[in-house]
């Protein structure tokens, strides 16, 4: 697994370590205002790995008491150095991802909802309105850039046609080789009102693209919902897809 120079310095740190680039980070920002404050590439490291691992409550907590970066530091960081786009299949970052742990091109798709609140925002780096389900193409893909931000009247008519999410459904990779970590493939919002054939055919699709890169899929998968069952069953046992 590759790792980057800061990333390795965090490991070298042990407990006392840890303690010491805390102190050195609060020493180094002692009496600065809050938006002139300084973070060395180790700590923008840390703290992005305590954003991942805890989640946002629990880095709020950390930031107000031991001066770790920003939330709009550490966001910042995550979207710029591992960007993902809702709804697009990162098949050739999963390549590389393969490729540089040594690992066999061969893997297993997994997939699964899970409720969110439904929030629609605007973001500012594709100026897209975010929040609403993407529709989905004839291969059962969720079509991306489907909300533009292109004037209020078009902001408005989402609003009046669009449907709020109300699930995030991920797609994942997994490597078929011992202890070797997951990937996200694909991510995206829906409603779940998406049906057997959609699955169906979006799995058809998936196949091709990665066979295109090499990469073998030796099977499929998802939680207990009905339609990714009924998708299974028809490519297990009738060798077609589903058509409902």
């Amino acid at each position: 697994m590759k790792t980057s120079a800061a990333g390795n310095k965090i490991n070298n740190y042990n407990a006392s370590g840890m303690l010491g680039l805390l102190l050195d980070c609060a020493k180094n920002n002692a009496g600065r205002k809050r938006n002139g404050k300084t973070y060395s590439a180790t700590m923008k490291e840390l703290g992005t790995l305590i954003f991942v691992l805890g989640g946002p409550l629990l880095y709020s907590i950390l930031l107000e008491n031991l001066g770790f970066p920003s939330l709009t530091t550490v966001r910042r960081k995550l979207f710029s150095k591992y960007p993902i786009k809702e709804g697009y299949f990162r098949g050739l970052e999963l390549k590389n991802f393969l490729e540089e742990r040594d690992l066999p091109f061969i893997i297993w798709l997994s997939e699964d909802g899970t409720r969110v609140n439904g929030r629609v925002q605007y973001d500012l780096r594709t100026n897209q309105i975010i929040g609403f389900v993407p529709p989905l193409d004839k291969d059962g893909l969720p079509t991306t850039d489907s909300f533009p931000a292109t004037s209020a009247a078009e902001i408005k008519s989402y609003y009046d046609k669009g449907v709020v999410s109300s699930n995030a459904y991920l797609i994942v990779a997994q490597p078929l080789s011992p202890n070797a970590p997951s990937f996200c493939l694909c991510l995206y919002r829906t409603d779940n009102s998406f049906t057997a054939a959609d699955v169906s055919q979006r799995w058809s699709w998936t196949k091709h693209f990665l066979e295109q890169l090499d990469i073998k899929i030796a099977g499929f998968s998802g939680d207990g919902d009905s339609k990714v069952l009924s998708a299974m069953y028809s490519r297990t046992f009738t060798e077609r897809p589903a058509t409902k």
